[in-house]
């Protein structure tokens, strides 16, 4: 019974491990869309150069309005000043990626190729999945993966479990004890980074403490 449970977990484990690099793989041309999509962002006019021209946008509506109506109506000069510089810097934005569109077009083809890949990769982990259907559904689908298989093969292996609801308890304390280790790791750096600003505090208190010695002293 053992041993068919362990041969049963070993197979699951394999389909298991086939599916993850499949996803895996997909999600690393998932990540060069990204990379992709932010270089086409970048490929926008520069922040610096925006807002230099919305200044210069802004200052040119002022020096008119000013020149045809003085100081009159503040509220309306600025909305026209503000209006002015959006549509401004909107076709300014648009001549300037006029002039990378052989770029971006270069980033969209790459963006298409990489989308094809990721999907490739997906329908192959679901393919994956799919034909061992039957295989996969000895273990609920929450302990389906290489890390909990593999968990509970080696309970089986060692004989601390003979079945899989006792592999599966063991596993779960198992998962309890690591959030707990995660938990207590997490308040350790906090307590740490406390200590450290503690520290900072008290050394620039003393050093403040110091200096202001040191200035009565040179006042006496």
């Amino acid at each position: 019974m053992r041993e068919e449970l362990i041969e049963t977990l070993n197979q699951i484990y394999n389909v298991c491990e086939e599916a993850e690099g499949y996803y895996l793989q997909s999600q690393e041309h998932e990540e060069q869309v990204r990379n992709y999509e932010y270089q086409i962002q970048q490929c926008n006019l520069p922040t610096v150069a925006k807002v230099i021209l919305g200044i210069c946008i802004m200052g040119f509506i002022a020096m008119i309005w000013r020149t045809l109506f003085g100081l009159g109506n503040p509220s309306i000069a600025w909305m026209l000043m503000i209006a002015g510089a959006y549509f401004g810097l909107k076709k300014a934005n648009e001549v300037y990626l006029n002039t990378k569109k052989d770029e971006i077009r270069l980033y969209e083809e790459e963006i298409a190729k990489e989308k094809q890949k990721q999907e490739e990769y997906m329908n192959q982990a679901n393919s994956c999945i799919w034909m061992n259907d039957q295989l996969l559904s000895n273990v609920p689908n929450e302990y389906l993966g290489t890390l909990p298989i593999g968990e509970m093969r080696k309970y089986l292996l060692h004989k601390r479990a003979n079945t899989l609801p006792e592999a599966i308890n063991l596993y779960e304390e198992q998962l309890h004890r690591w959030k707990l280790e995660e938990q207590n790791d997490m308040i350790l750096e906090s307590q740490y980074r406390q200590e450290q600003r503690l520290a900072n505090i008290e050394f620039y208190s003393a050093l403040s403490a110091s200096l202001d010695a040191a200035a009565m002293m040179d006042r006496d």
